[in-house]
Formats: C-alpha cells, structure tokens, sequence
C-alpha cells in the first residue's frame, strides 16, 4: 500500500523538474536570440555606414564648414553680470524695472535706449542686451544655487526651492566691453530714478524712527516694572505679613494668600534690546534702496569663443542625421518609392 502511494509524488516531482528545466533552458535561448538579434543589427548599421561612408563625411564636411562660417559671421560680444540686493523695494519691482531695458534691447531700440539710461546712441547701439534675473535657492538656506534665465521659476511643495527675496543678478551683454563702466553708472541713476523712491525711503526711515522710540518706551516701562516686581512688590508682602524673607528667597516666595509670584523680566529686557539694536542696524545699513554687491566688470573674452564649440556639436549631429537620411534615399530611394506608390 504504502509504494503505491509514493509512486505518483516521485512522477510529479519529475514532472515538475523537468518542465523548471525547460523554462530555463528556453529563457536561455531566448537570451541567446536576442543579443544574436542585436549583434545583427550591430552589424547591419555598420556595414550600411561603411558602405555610405562617403556621403555621410561630405555631410560632416559641409556642416562643418556652415557652423564655421556662421559662427564668424555672427559679431562677438562680450558678457558681464552684477549683483544688486534689495533693501526697501521688492525685487520684483526692481527685475520689472530693469526689464523694461532688456524690452528695448530686443527691438533694438538705440534711440529709447539713449534716452531711459542717458548714454551716447553710439553707446547704446553697442548694448546687446540688459537683463535682470532672480536666484533661485534649491535647499532654502539662503545661499544662491542657480540664475533663473527664463525668469519662469514656480516653487511646488516636492522640493524646497525658493526665490531670493533679497538680491538678484543683472547680466550685460555688449559688442564693445569697454562701455561695461558706463553703462554700470548709468543703471544706478536709472534705478534712482524708479518712482517715488525718495517717498519709500522716508516711510522706512520713520517706521524705523518710531518703532525705536516705542521700543524704547517699552523698555523704560519694563525697567520700572522690574524694579517693582523685584524690591517694591516683596517688601509690601513682607509688611502685610509682618515678617522677613532671607534674599535668596527674595524673588520666589509667594504669600499664603496666593498672591501673584514676582516674575522674572530678564528675557523681556533682552528681548527689546536686541529689536532696538537691529532697528538702529537697519536705519543706519538698509534705508537706502538697493546697493551693488558686484558691479559689472570689463571682460575681454567674447561669448562667441564658449558657444562655438557647442554650436559645432550640434551642426556635426544635425548633418550626421542629414546624412544619415540622404544615404537612405540613395540607396533605397526607388524601392520605398515603389512601395509607397502601391
């Protein structure tokens, strides 16, 4: 009875072995067939290159020569930038501001130019371009980590990227560097010239002024407080109980009655102090409003040199492509036409 029982376990064992046997080795082959598969396609790519190596260098050849040739046809300018921050104007007021600029510029628009910054129409033909930009700060520790050139920036709740609220960056671009300090003192009398500028100054400098003195009322107030709640307040206890408290126990001792305990008014004090003292840091550092961190500098390596080379990569691949497609047609030109004549 009981051999009659363990045959049919060890067929279907077998069965089960051998069907795990040949999954593994058709998996096998199928892995074989794939990578014969590709090393085929390989070949076959190779082997239509080499045989359309010719016309596929000519294409290099002539994407070469047009990426030359537009590149030195295109005037060199030159790219300087500085860094402004903002003390009682937003920087999208100021970005705003200068933008308008960097409108003109794009209609090359010399005359208004001349007139807004109050430079030489000469110089203003020379300026390619004026454009402000916010910092975008990718991990909130109020360090800039990029310039957003798009001005496009939107923040979202996956990262914690945050526009700069106190600075930003200007970027200047000029056929002629050696305008670069002319054009820096030009748009520091453009920026002073921003609307009732000289109004929100006063408004800061007075909020400031009167944010002191109320400070300062408030610490006079404190002062005479603390010196009630420290002598006046116990010794009027003392008197109702008719007794006296050792002066270690001087500012914890409460009386039987549950009268209110002497507070401890150290952390007010110090409290209103440091808002006094950053009060009188900000109205003597940061009415005014705006200072150039950096100003623009005159440089004297064009763009052009750093753009041509990525410029070539991309004609190499757009002519690679051309190539590539213009090897197609020759070769197989008639029999996809027929086909698609059907």
């Amino acid at each position: 009875m009981t051999e009659k029982k363990e045959t049919p376990q060890e067929i279907d064992l077998i069965d089960v072995f051998s069907r795990i046997g040949n999954s593994i080795q058709n998996g096998f082959s199928k892995i074989g067939q794939l990578f014969v598969g590709l090393f085929n396609i390989i070949v076959s790519i190779t082997k239509f290159y080499f045989r359309n190596a010719l016309i596929i260098i000519g294409f290099l050849i002539i994407g070469i020569v047009i990426s030359k040739f537009y590149y030195k046809s295109q005037k060199e300018y030159y790219r300087s930038v500085a860094y402004i921050e903002s003390f009682t104007i937003p920087n999208a007021n100021l970005i705003d501001y200068i933008n308008n600029i960097h409108t003109l510029s794009k209609n090359k628009d010399s005359i208004a130019i001349s007139n807004v910054l109050g430079i030489t129409i000469k110089e203003a033909a020379e300026l390619k371009d004026l454009e402000a930009f916010w910092l975008i700060d990718k991990n909130s520790d109020g360090i800039p980590d990029y310039v957003d050139y798009k001005n496009a920036f939107q923040p979202d709740t996956i990262t914690k990227s945050v526009r700069i609220t106190s600075r930003f960056t200007v970027e200047l671009l000029t056929y002629n560097p050696e305008i670069s300090t002319n054009v820096q003192i030009a748009l520091e009398k453009y920026l002073n010239s921003y609307p009732q500028i000289e109004q929100i100054v006063n408004v800061k400098k007075e909020n400031l002024n009167r944010s002191i003195k109320r400070l300062s009322s408030e610490l006079i107030m404190l002062d005479s407080l603390k010196g009630y709640e420290y002598f006046q307040k116990e010794k009027e206890r003392l008197k109702s109980q008719g007794g006296v408290l050792k002066l270690g126990e001087l500012l914890v001792r409460t009386s039987d009655d549950k009268d209110v305990p002497t507070r401890l008014l150290h952390t007010e004090t110090i409290g209103i102090n440091e808002q006094i003292n950053n009060d009188f840091s900000e109205l003597e550092l940061k009415t005014q409003p705006f200072q150039f961190i950096t100003k623009f500098a005159v440089v004297n390596n064009p763009v052009n040199q750093s753009t041509e080379n990525k410029g070539l990569i991309k004609f190499f691949i757009l002519f690679f492509i051309l190539g590539s497609i213009a090897s197609v047609a020759y070769r197989y030109g008639i029999t996809i036409y027929k086909f698609m004549t059907k």
